[in-house]
């Protein structure tokens, strides 16, 4: 075990080098389209003694009155950067930005790993792990993120996310105290979606921990491992559901979340789903800003692909939950379902 131990170590640690060479010219990258009125024109971020404004008044994320959001943790960690560059040095909001992503990257191996082991015991499921954990750190469609500097609303909810949930799994000692719920708290001062926590903590502990299919859900006999499952993620839905409102209360009366058909942005939603899903796998015609528009006609070819995808992930997603070897897969991909639902 320790000679195991030993060569996963090294392999991480290359893997991390691989992913710094990879990445190791985009730290002088430039400020780009959203940056210049949440970073490069806002005044607020020039001086540490305003962090306590931004968690006051959303009118500090952005100079565009439009644009001015609630997320006062995405403008602390801006505002240290820029005490930290002396000025509007990109390359130290790319050098953060890079940190916190290595940090992601150690997190996802040790909740993948104990997710892995949960479903099945093998001795490859550390280098599953790990392999898990290099097509995400290396996945060309995660450039943008690093790239683009304010997109790290993004970034930081994600390890926030994972972080709370890593807490839960690791130290069940200590969920009496509701510790592992502070770090999804925190994110949700950096991006409302962070609010999916909940429900992805409910999944998890249906899934491994009340040992249940999603079929299971439907079944009277289950009906007391449900009732547990839903009691133990009360918690996180509390939290979450009271800092989500709390946040739609902070944002200012000028932000325009987008001008669209409400009913146009969900028939559209089930094709940006499917093309994440193809990304993944074969990351092709990438772009930071795709200037993609609405749908608004629910016969269009893309409508109907997009909601047979949506079709066809429940059928897997529900099939894999009868083997508890696979349910891993299903947790994935409710993940990435949740992942994606408040944009929706």
């Amino acid at each position: 075990m320790k000679k195991k131990s030993i060569i996963i170590t090294v392999l991480f640690v290359l893997l991390l080098s691989v992913v710094l060479i990879i990445y190791k010219s985009h730290f002088r990258n430039p400020f780009h389209f959203d940056d210049a009125h949440t970073i490069e024109n806002n005044i607020y971020i020039k001086s540490l003694s305003n962090i306590p404004l931004f968690f006051k008044d959303a009118s500090t994320f952005s100079s565009l009155p439009s644009n001015q959001t609630y997320r006062p943790v995405v403008t602390t960690t801006l505002a240290i950067d820029y005490h930290i560059a002396g000025g509007l040095n990109s390359y130290y909001f790319h050098i953060s930005m890079f940190l916190w992503f290595l940090m992601q990257l150690c997190l996802m191996f040790f909740l993948f790993r104990s997710l892995l082991k949960m479903a099945i015991k093998h001795i490859w499921t550390d280098y599953i792990a790990l392999f898990a954990v290099a097509w995400y750190g290396l996945h060309t469609a995660n450039a943008e993120t690093l790239n683009y500097i304010i997109s790290r609303c993004d970034l930081l909810s994600t390890f926030l996310v994972v972080l709370s949930l890593y807490i839960y799994i690791a130290w069940p000692g200590i969920r009496r105290w509701q510790i592992y719920l502070l770090p999804a708290a925190v994110g949700m001062f950096a991006k409302e979606q962070t609010a999916m926590f909940a429900p992805i903590l409910f999944f998890y502990i249906l899934l491994f921990e009340c040992d249940m299919s999603l079929s299971d859900i439907f079944s009277r006999i289950k009906g007391k491992k449900l009732l547990s499952a839903l009691l133990k993620s009360l918690p996180a839905f509390i939290v979450c559901g009271l800092l989500s409102v709390l946040v739609i209360k902070m944002q200012t009366k000028t932000y325009t979340p987008g001008g669209i058909s409400a009913f146009d942005y969900f028939i559209t939603q089930p094709w940006v789903y499917l093309r994440y899903f193809i990304a993944f796998f074969l990351p092709v015609n990438l772009s930071a800003d795709s200037d993609w528009k609405a749908i608004n006609n629910i016969f269009d070819e893309r409508v109907i692909t997009g909601f047979a995808f949506w079709i066809l992930l429940t059928i897997v997603a529900f099939r894999t939950s009868h083997k508890k070897e696979l349910r891993p897969v299903t947790f994935g991909l409710i993940w990435f379902f949740l992942a994606l639902l408040p944009t929706s």
